[in-house]
Parts: C-alpha cells; sequence; structure tokens
C-alpha cells in the first residue's frame, strides 16, 4: 500500500529477506522475484533493532517503548513464516525492566536478553530463552559498579562475555564477567589491573579478549584469566 511504511529490513537467508512494516506485520520477499512468500501480523509495535535469524528461524521483539509496557519475543519459522511458539502474556524479566534491544544476541539455541531493573540502574539483568521453546532457560542478576558504562556483550563457545569499565579516581578500570551459557552461571570475573585516560574499546574472537587502552593492545583468556 502506498500508506505504508517500511521500518525495518533483515536478510534471514541467501534468497529471503524481511521487512516489517507500520502496520505491524512482518512480510518475507523472495529476493529474485520480489515474490512474497508469507506475512506474519502481530498485536503490538515490532522493534526492528532486534531482528535476528539462525537460518531456521526469524526472531524479534515486539511491544512498546515505555517502562510500563511489557514486551514478547516472537520466532517465526522462515519456511512458513508459522510461530515456532508465542506464549499470549509473556514478560521479559521482570514486568518493568527496560530491555536494552541492541544487545539482544542470540546462538543456534538461546535468546539472550539484558535489561536495566527497575529502581536499580547498577542491576543488569540477563535471561536466556531457549529458541526451539521459548522457556526459561536460566535468569542472572549482574550488579555493575556504580559507576560502570553500559557493557557489550559477546558469545564464546561456552561463555557469554560482558565487558564494560568504570570511572575512579579519574581513570577507567576494566572489567569483564563470563557467564555460562547452559547454566547461567558467574564463571569468572576479571578486573583489569591497567588504568586508562579514556574508556577501553573491546573485541572478543574465540575466547580471546582483546582490549585497547590508551594506545595498547591488551589480551585476556575468557577461561582463566590470564593476560
Amino acid at each position: 500500500k502506498p500508506e505504508t511504511i517500511i521500518n525495518g529490513v533483515s536478510l534471514i537467508g541467501p534468497n529471503q529477506l524481511c521487512v516489517s512494516t507500520s502496520e505491524n506485520k512482518i512480510e518475507s520477499y523472495d529476493i529474485f522475484t520480489g515474490n512474497l512468500l508469507w506475512e506474519f501480523q502481530t498485536d503490538d509495535p515490532i522493534l526492528p533493532e532486534t531482528f535476528r535469524t539462525t537460518g531456521q528461524e526469524f526472531i524479534f521483539l515486539t511491544g512498546q517503548i515505555t517502562l510500563e509496557s511489557g514486551y514478547q519475543i516472537i520466532v517465526l519459522d522462515v519456511t512458513t513464516g508459522q510461530p515456532v511458539w508465542r506464549p499470549e502474556e509473556q514478560k521479559l524479566g521482570l514486568v518493568n525492566d527496560r530491555v536494552l534491544f541492541h544487545y539482544v544476541m542470540i546462538d543456534q539455541e538461546n535468546i539472550y536478553l539484558p535489561a536495566r531493573a527497575e529502581g536499580n540502574q547498577n542491576r543488569l539483568n540477563i535471561m536466556a530463552y531457549e529458541i526451539k521453546t521459548g522457556q526459561v532457560r536460566w535468569f542472572y542478576p549482574l550488579d555493575l559498579p556504580a559507576t560502570a558504562g553500559l557493557p557489550r556483550s559477546f558469545l564464546t563457545r561456552k561463555n557469554l562475555l560482558l565487558t564494560c569499565s568504570f570511572f575512579d579516581n579519574n581513570q577507567y578500570w576494566p572489567i569483564i564477567y563470563a557467564i555460562d551459557k547452559n547454566s547461567g552461571a558467574l564463571v569468572q570475573k576479571i578486573e583489569g589491573k591497567l588504568k586508562s585516560k579514556t574508556p577501553p574499546e573491546f573485541s572478543v574472537i574465540d575466547s580471546r579478549i582483546f582490549m585497547i587502552q590508551d594506545n595498547n593492545i591488551v589480551t585476556y583468556q575468557s577461561r582463566n584469566g590470564v593476560k
């Protein structure tokens, strides 16, 4: 329709893409022919920044961007557009937690959702949902230092890594948390010993964590914390 606005696009396969529209609808098209493959209507606004795909499932969140509103995870089969599961009254974390949309992560088994806790900006509630069933696999409340910035999230084969820095005595200090992807247990906390004048930047390759501090590069192993 001419009045329909496309507000999100995601490539979900070599021949297939999905778009979200202002009418709260997901539409899937064949890239080469332009033919409509399927469409799915949602009740609430679609949040395009949460688009993720495993190759078999297309995953996204719906909801209102307010603290009073809950959110739904919707998982669709990429071939049919039918829901893999869709609980009617599903809430993510605590009802008033603010989900950090850009930090939603997935692997082939789980969806990982970090959220700021209501009334406690230093607490990050992290929930893992099974992609195939929608069941909560684990919940972990992570208390960050009072001056810490929002953490960056990375996935390794075994762990969910959260990296951030906190400001103290006019310096930035790095801190890294490793959470077991299967159990949700905190398996490691690495507190960097090198301070810097600017917030450090992090990157992860396999289980190695690379940190840039004031033009210095430091590496850590996420399994044992050895620098």
